[in-house]
């Protein structure tokens, strides 16, 4: 039988599927038969990849002691350490990083690194900035790792990533930094933690800021995080007018928008649910000021 034989729908050996498959006596079998370790289903994806993206340690080991290629990568430029990472593998990490994986390897779609995808695992994000990773490497829209970190609500991780040196008040090509991105999400441990130490007044690309990220998409919870958070007095969260109060400008393209999706299977706005959302957003405001 043919060692290299490739399936005619995409490209795969007996080597990659038993790599995926985690069958290890038999990817033995077939490197001792001089399979080549290197071949490469259409899309780019070899042995040692899909093994690592499945977290086979005891295959990657093997693969590597017969010199797969550590930073081939999928035709969108992923690598096996990227798939290793964003899966959680810490113990494929490290094989791969001891074997000298690119640890700063992109996305080629949107720049995505392995440490930003990570986001979640703190062995992982450990391993990769002990290797020196580029804690703020940003991806194409100018996220990183610890903005996602706090978007996602993974206080370990934003405290290892700040310990490394992250920047708290990167800002994303849309203008989001990290506090921004938890009260889009609501993350009620990671505002607590670092809206003190960042800005919390800094605006995205459309005019809203922290406090209007919280209001637009949580307005249930909006009013008990904010008043758990005490804030620096610079606030300068929104448009005031003389009585303290947001400028109707300001407010009204939230109101408008959280009015919409809060009725939006209900049907008509009622004026009393538009000055009811009104009201509340000047009872936040008025309780961090």
């Amino acid at each position: 039988a043919h060692v290299d034989q490739q399936r005619t729908t995409d490209g795969a050996t007996p080597l990659i599927m038993a790599s995926q498959n985690g069958h290890l006596s038999v990817v033995r079998q077939l490197l001792e038969n001089n399979a080549s370790v290197n071949m490469t289903k259409h899309d780019g994806v070899s042995a040692l990849w899909i093994a690592s993206s499945k977290g086979h340690s005891d295959i990657v080991s093997l693969l590597l002691q017969h010199n797969a290629h550590v930073n081939a990568t999928h035709n969108d430029g992923r690598s096996a350490l990227w798939q290793a990472s964003q899966n959680g593998h810490d113990n494929v990490v490290s094989l791969l990083l001891q074997h000298n994986a690119h640890v700063d390897q992109q996305r080629t779609t949107d720049g995505a690194t392995p440490l930003i995808m990570a986001k979640r695992h703190l062995s992982v994000v450990r391993l990769l900035l002990e290797s020196r990773a580029t804690c703020d490497l940003p991806d194409d829209t100018g996220i990183t790792a610890f903005i996602r970190a706090c978007q996602f609500g993974h206080l370990g991780v934003a405290h290892l990533l700040v310990e490394f040196g992250a920047d708290i008040d990167h800002q994303s090509v849309h203008g989001v930094n990290a506090v921004f991105a938890a009260c889009y999400r609501c993350q009620v441990d990671v505002v607590r933690e670092f809206a003190t130490r960042g800005r919390v007044n800094t605006k995205c690309d459309l005019g809203y800021n922290s406090l209007h990220a919280t209001v637009y998409l949580n307005e249930d919870e909006a009013l008990h995080l904010f008043r758990e958070v005490t804030f620096q007095k610079d606030i300068e969260s929104f448009e005031v007018t003389s009585n303290n109060h947001p400028s109707l400008s300001v407010t009204e393209s939230i109101t408008n928008k959280m009015i919409k999706r809060k009725t939006k299977t209900i049907g008509k706005t009622s004026e009393s649910d538009k000055s009811q959302v009104i009201n509340m957003i000047i009872e936040l405001i008025d309780s961090v000021n």
